[in-house]
C-alpha cells in the first residue's frame, strides 16, 4: 500500500510540477490573477498543483489551509529528518500556498512593507521550498528534504482589491505554523 501512495504523489508531483515563478509573494486581486514578486512567469492560482522542489518521500506531514490558520494534523508536529512529503488541502474559500523555510519563529522572518516574509532577505538555504498557491477545495503534495531544526509552514500570499478594505497578507492574518524535525 506504502508503494501505492508514494507511485500516486510522484504522479501527482510530476503531473502538477512546473517552473518557480521566483515570486517570492503572490499579490491576488478579486479576479484571481496573480503577480509575484520576483523574476519569471507564473501559472495563477486555476487549481494547478505547483510544488518548488521536492523529491521522494520518507515522512508526511497533513496540513489543512483555511481562512487564516495552517493546522498540522495531530501528532504530525514533529517528524524525523529526511524527506518530508507534505499533503496539502485547501478547506478554504481562497487561494493559498504553502511555503516551508527554517525558522524558530515568524519574528525571525525578514518582512516586506506590505507584511509579508520577504524570502529574497532570508538566506536561500532556509527557504526550503513551496507550493504555489493552489484554489479552494484542492489539495497538493511536495516533498522536500529537512535535516533537524525549527521550521515553518505559512501562507505567503498578500491580497488587494474588492472585498478588501485594505492589504491583507496571509501571513499577518495568522497563516502560520511550526513545525519540529528531529
Amino acid at each position: 500500500m506504502r508503494h501505492v501512495a508514494v507511485a500516486l504523489a510522484v504522479g501527482l508531483i510530476l503531473a502538477g510540477c512546473g517552473q518557480d515563478d521566483g515570486g517570492a509573494v503572490r499579490t491576488i486581486d478579486p479576479t484571481g490573477s496573480e503577480t509575484g514578486t520576483g523574476s519569471g512567469t507564473g501559472t495563477g492560482v486555476a487549481g494547478d498543483c505547483e510544488p518548488v522542489g521536492g523529491a521522494t518521500s520518507d515522512n508526511e506531514v497533513h496540513v489543512t489551509l483555511v481562512e487564516y490558520a495552517i493546522q498540522i494534523r495531530a501528532g504530525e508536529e514533529s517528524v524525523p529528518a529526511g524527506r518530508v512529503t507534505f499533503e496539502a488541502a485547501n478547506d478554504g474559500a481562497e487561494p493559498h500556498e504553502l511555503v516551508v523555510v527554517r525558522a524558530s519563529s515568524p519574528d525571525d522572518l525578514p518582512r516586506a512593507d506590505d507584511g509579508s516574509f520577504d524570502e529574497a532577505a532570508m538566506p536561500a538555504a532556509d527557504v526550503i521550498g513551496e507550493i504555489e498557491p493552489f484554489a479552494p477545495e484542492a489539495g497538493c503534495l511536495a516533498t522536500f528534504d529537512l535535516t533537524p531544526g525549527d521550521y515553518l509552514l505559512l501562507c505567503n500570499i498578500v491580497e488587494h482589491g474588492a472585498g478588501h478594505s485594505e492589504v491583507e497578507g496571509h501571513l499577518e492574518l495568522g497563516m502560520v505554523t511550526p513545525l519540529t524535525v528531529t
